[in-house]
C-alpha cells in the first residue's frame, strides 16, 4: 500500500463520532483521498444516526464501526473500549508498523 509521499505504510486513520466531528474532517478524509492518500474513516458508534447525517453530503460513509457505546455503561466504559478497539483496529490496517 502507498502512503504519503509514495512510501510505503500505513493507511491514515480518521476517526469520528458526532455530527460536528464528521463535518469538519469529512474535507480532510475527502482532500486525502483525493491525493491518492490512503485513508480509513472510522466511526465511533456514539450518534450514528447523526453521523450519517454528516457525511452523507460528502459522499462518505464509515469504512470500520468500532462499535463503542454500549446501553448504561459507565462513563469511562467508552473511553476504555475505545483504546481496545483502536488498537485492533490500527492492528488489521498495518500489522508492521503497528507492533
Amino acid at each position: 500500500m502507498s502512503g504519503v509521499l509514495g512510501v510505503n505504510g500505513p493507511p491514515v486513520a480518521v476517526c469520528t463520532g458526532t455530527r460536528p466531528e464528521a463535518v469538519k474532517l469529512a474535507p480532510v478524509v475527502t482532500a486525502l483521498r483525493r491525493r491518492g492518500i490512503p485513508t480509513v474513516l472510522l466511526s465511533s458508534g456514539q450518534h450514528r444516526e447523526l453521523l450519517r447525517d454528516g457525511l452523507e453530503p460528502f459522499g462518505l460513509q464509515p469504512d470500520l464501526d468500532l462499535a463503542l457505546m454500549r446501553p448504561q455503561h459507565h462513563r469511562a466504559t467508552p473511553a476504555a473500549r475505545a483504546v481496545e478497539a483502536l488498537d485492533g483496529a490500527l492492528a488489521d490496517l498495518a500489522p508492521r508498523a503497528w507492533r
